[in-house]
């Protein structure tokens, strides 16, 4: 069974919902880096710590730009506010990982993308993932019904 065809302007409401869930996801992570980075290491180890949520936001879009079932709606609607976050989540992960993780014994990971290690710790996603998700709950809360 195949999909109907989407159209243009469907599609643009698509990508740009799901452009907007990551902006949200991004600003958890930058409250996140500006609470947890102490202001005496600086700007650069909380620029470089939301280099992977950035990633991960552009990854979630084209995603959604290549995917069309994985945004079925050109609203925000309840199966949304779940997966986004959670497919942000795991992206960030991912990016995460691939970037702290050293390819042999004799390579090391630059100290400046230690603070990226952050990203791939369970105390770091669940609270942010319970954020991002509230955060995308409370628009689907208060909608009106139509």
């Amino acid at each position: 069974m195949s999909d109907p065809k989407i159209s243009p302007a469907d599609f643009t409401d698509r990508v740009m919902l799901t452009l907007g869930c990551c902006v949200i996801c991004l600003l958890v992570a930058l409250v996140w880096a500006v609470r947890r980075i102490p202001v005496e290491d600086g700007l650069l180890p909380r620029l470089v710590s939301l280099c992977s949520p950035v990633a991960a936001c552009g990854a979630v879009a084209l995603l959604a730009a290549m995917v069309p079932s994985f945004v079925p709606f050109s609203r925000l609607r309840a199966p949304l506010n779940v997966t986004i976050p959670i497919v942000w989540g795991l992206m960030n992960w991912l990016i995460a990982s691939a970037l702290t993780t050293a390819e042999s014994s004799t390579s090391r990971v630059p100290p400046v993308l230690a603070v990226v290690a952050n990203w791939t710790e369970v105390g770091t996603f669940l609270p942010v993932g319970l954020a991002q998700f509230g955060l995308l709950t409370i628009p689907i809360a208060f909608r009106r019904k139509e």
